[in-house]
């Protein structure tokens, strides 16, 4: 299974999270990625199995102390299909608890070399949108609490990407 660690949104971070991508929508085409699959990526660890699940609660097991996460830039990374992406504020904790995870992690026997970590939230894939600029979408500086990682497995299911929790 594709797994990765995560952060993911509060209900009301998700509400803010839609209207953008509503109306960045406004402007293009694209595929929203849904209530249910957004989160912040802490570190991607690709094909596991089983027997892996121990070393991963293992890495996951220092103090996760919660934290004040603020979105505050929307951007793009520009490919085949461009991705849109609602960027974080500077935040030195939670690169702190990212950095000591993928360190765990490494120590753990998990290849993650030549990652590096840029905190979003994925709002569309296969993007077609002409940016209006920052200050034509209504978009303010909005923040949510971050109370713990979360293991999630990644599956196709009809052409649709769907994450589940792994409970550890």
């Amino acid at each position: 299974m594709r797994a990765f660690i995560c952060i993911v949104p509060d209900q009301q971070a998700k509400r803010k999270i839609g209207g953008l991508q509503r109306q960045l929508l406004s402007y293009g085409k694209g595929r929203i990625v849904s209530a249910e699959n957004l989160h912040i990526t802490l570190a991607f660890l690709g094909e596991v199995n089983e027997a892996d699940l121990p070393r991963i609660q293992h890495a996951m097991s220092f103090p996760f102390e919660q934290m004040v996460i603020t979105f505050s830039e929307i951007g793009v990374f520009h490919r085949k299909k461009d991705l849109w992406w609602l960027g974080i504020e500077e935040n030195e904790e939670l690169n702190q608890a990212q950095r000591i995870l993928v360190q765990r992690l490494k120590e753990g026997g998990f290849d993650l070399a030549g990652t590096s970590f840029r905190g979003h939230v994925t709002l569309i894939r296969n993007a077609r949108i002409e940016w209006p600029g920052q200050k034509e979408i209504a978009f303010e500086p909005f923040s949510m609490k971050a109370e713990r990682m979360i293991l999630m497995k990644s599956e196709l299911f009809e052409q649709k990407r769907i994450y589940t929790e792994i409970k550890l």
